[in-house]
């Protein structure tokens, strides 16, 4: 769908790769020019892409902080690769900041943009477990809610916000938590609702690649940039399980990052001795 996920999919691809040239260790002078001007397009990159597309506001914050804290037990060239990628989050802290005070002083709403009443009062609803409506055969009751005005109007993601935090105050601990579960499950391996009858299907696409990205995060656990991309990767699946279940969130969350986790998995597969057995045993698991 040609939404804001095909810029957000992009810009997030273009963060990741000018942070591969920004956490450069080597020592040539190559890598030193680069790695000033990779480390500002970075942080521009992943500020546009929560711009674009607010789920990683969070995320910005969080990876500043645990990067220095991260430099703070590192040496050499590691730690100066670690203080870059922080300051490269810093940066779009800043810059997706400066956009929030301005909707604060203009519209009295601290964030980025409006939508997440109505992302959290769907993900909220028990009755249907957090999905779409349109899955149960339903249409949207925003606006009993509402008042009659649109769920992306401001007084209408006030409204659509404090009745979730409601539901979500009265819900049972146990409900809830069992319907966290399953949703994470739906945003991992994706909900039956719109899967084919066929055995290569999103799913299938999905179990393959979250069994190669665990492999490829144990096989570059020493690295930066890859807990980087885990990091990332764990934080999309918290923020996406309490709000609303779209197969095409879960997509554009997650499948760049678990893609390129898994193709670091496949490598450490390569370079195993016995690669053609490793192969084959991922192949069948």
């Amino acid at each position: 769908t040609l939404m804001a996920e095909s810029p957000f999919v992009f810009l997030v691809a273009l963060w990741i790769w000018a942070t591969t040239y920004a956490a450069e260790t080597s020592p040539s002078q190559r890598a030193a020019r680069w790695q000033l001007g990779a480390t500002m397009l970075a942080g521009i990159a992943l500020a546009s892409a929560t711009l674009t597309r607010a789920t990683y506001m969070y995320w910005l914050p969080f990876a500043a902080v645990m990067f220095l804290c991260a430099s703070r037990r590192l040496q050499g060239t590691q730690r100066k690769a670690a203080m870059r990628i922080a300051l490269l989050h810093l940066m779009a802290s800043a810059l997706v900041g400066t956009y929030i005070a301005r909707q604060t002083v203009v519209f009295g709403q601290p964030t980025v943009a409006t939508g997440s009443g109505a992302a959290l009062y769907f993900g909220s609803n028990p009755m249907l477990s957090g999905y779409e409506p349109p899955y149960f055969g339903l249409t949207y009751d925003v606006v009993s809610v509402t008042n009659g005005s649109t769920h992306l109007s401001i007084e209408g993601d006030r409204r659509l916000m404090a009745t979730a935090k409601a539901i979500l105050r009265q819900t049972p601990t146990p409900v809830l938590m069992r319907m966290y579960v399953q949703k994470l499950g739906a945003l991992l391996f994706f909900s039956r609702a719109h899967l084919d009858r066929h055995l290569i299907n999103d799913r299938a696409w999905r179990i393959a690649l979250v069994l190669l990205a665990c492999l490829g995060a144990w096989g570059r656990r020493r690295h930066l940039v890859a807990w980087m991309v885990i990091g990332a990767a764990a934080y999309q699946c918290s923020v996406h399980i309490p709000v609303l279940y779209n197969p095409r969130y879960s997509i554009g969350a997650l499948d760049i990052l678990l893609a390129l986790l898994a193709a670091l998995g496949f490598a450490h597969l390569w370079k195993l001795p016995h690669r053609n057995r490793a192969l084959a045993c991922v192949t069948i698991a």
